[in-house]
């Protein structure tokens, strides 16, 4: 969205396809995906209007903070509806009833400026001539001119990323994190972060915590990520018979529980291939074996932490956030020996420095597979694929970027650099 931004002001017309459906309609199969148990492979949490960063805690802060471009991210989104505080608060964060409030004013803004917007409209093949795009085929059948394509494709579409393979497209294993997602009462993280005498001081909002914890032996890290305070775990699953999920909230941040994903580094060599794609297969893999534990009927693997730490399934889970259910799982058997090692490692190091966090009063689900792209699209200088011109890997998926921010901003930089 930032790319066709980018293109009107340099006066150009963008021609968009969106592999899902307009926000409204996205909404409407996710909530049927919670009630029905029916998913819809095109239309879900990773994939419709606005992308996977719509439905999510809606963080806009990065490590290119205070930069121009960073600045111009916030103040695009001011444009469009975000609250104007966003300027100066340390860590902005907009929700996703925001977010998608926002997604709809750009959509009209650039359908109202000449773009066009195509929905439901899968990439199923590019087309090169002498090195270059010359066009591309949507859904299989309708096939439209190219001379440049910008490739937004997010970090969950395998099935594309399998295509560009197939065409020549260089790509790359790139290194990820995998775990679970942690989630207390919001009250305990308070008590962690704001102690015991002002956890419940009138106006505090709920606390944000971040853990890191490197194994001297291994070298592996262990960290949180995308913490959700007084947010929900959502079951964020595209493809059938794969179940992952993720964290999101509202602007209120007022939910009962605060949640984060608790990953491990993983490293190019754990993947069980060479292969550029090998990552995909990785990650399906654990996503495969936490469908299947479940019931296959996308409820939800969960397991109380001190559970997990004692080797035991857990005769009921603690009260939690997911609506879609969960069922008591060992959770150990879904990931590779080493993942489940080093969260052991780094739950006995923070027990001894927050032993309120590694306590009773926590409880994980799984899998949380998805921080990020395993595979990254090679491109040069000027953000152009290195062996097809005119193709401009942009975003998360291209394995770049990682977040709202960092994304945006890869797609602005990369539309400067194209037209100039």
């Amino acid at each position: 969205m930032f790319a066709a931004l980018e293109l009107l002001d340099a006066g150009i017309k963008p021609l968009i396809f969106e592999r899902g459906k307009k926000i409204e309609e996205r909404d409407c199969d996710i909530q049927r995906f919670i009630r029905e148990r029916t998913l819809d492979p095109e239309s879900n949490i990773q994939f419709g209007e606005g992308g996977a960063g719509s439905y999510s805690d809606g963080k806009l802060f990065s490590r290119v903070n205070n930069s121009p471009y960073a600045n111009r991210v916030l103040e695009t989104f001011i444009r469009f509806g975000a609250p104007e505080d966003i300027r100066v608060v340390r860590k902005p964060h907009l929700g996703t009833d925001v977010l998608c409030g926002i997604v709809r004013a750009v959509r009209n803004y650039i359908l109202e400026h000449g773009g066009e917007i195509h929905y439901s409209a899968r990439l199923t093949d590019v087309r090169v001539s002498d090195g270059s795009v010359a066009g591309i085929v949507i859904n299989g059948v309708e096939e439209y001119p190219a001379s440049t394509l910008y490739l937004a494709v997010g970090h969950s579409a395998r099935d594309t990323f399998r295509m560009l393979h197939e065409n020549g497209v260089a790509l790359e294993q790139k290194p990820i994190s995998v775990g679970v997602r942690i989630e207390h009462p919001a009250d305990v993280i308070n008590r962690v972060r704001y102690g015991a005498k002002y956890h419940d001081a009138p106006g505090q909002d709920a606390a944000t915590y971040s853990f890191n914890h490197t194994d001297r032996k291994t070298g592996r890290g262990v960290t949180t990520f995308c913490m959700c305070p007084g947010g929900e775990i959502v079951n964020a699953s595209s493809e059938s018979g794969r179940l992952v999920l993720n964290g999101m909230s509202y602007a209120a941040r007022a939910s009962a529980f605060s949640n984060s994903a608790l990953v491990v580094r993983c490293h190019s060599e754990d993947y069980p291939s060479a292969h550029p794609l090998a990552g995909l297969e990785f990650q399906a893999e654990i996503e495969q074996k936490a469908f299947e534990a479940a019931g296959r009927d996308w409820k939800v693997p969960a397991q109380n932490l001190m559970d997990f730490i004692g080797g035991q399934v857990s005769a009921g889970i603690h009260a939690n956030s997911c609506k879609m259910g969960v069922v008591a799982v060992d959770l150990k058997a879904l990931f590779p020996k080493f993942v489940v090692e080093e969260l052991l490692s780094a739950f006995v190091k923070w027990k001894q420095d927050e032993p309120l966090f590694v306590s009773e009063q926590a409880v994980l689900l799984a899998p949380e597979t998805r921080t990020s792209s395993p595979v990254r699209i090679c491109r040069d200088e000027n953000y152009e694929s290195v062996t097809v011109k005119n193709l401009v890997p942009i975003g998360e998926g291209a394995g770049y970027s990682g977040g709202i921010t960092s994304s945006a901003i890869d797609a602005i930089k990369a539309v400067k650099r194209c037209l100039t």
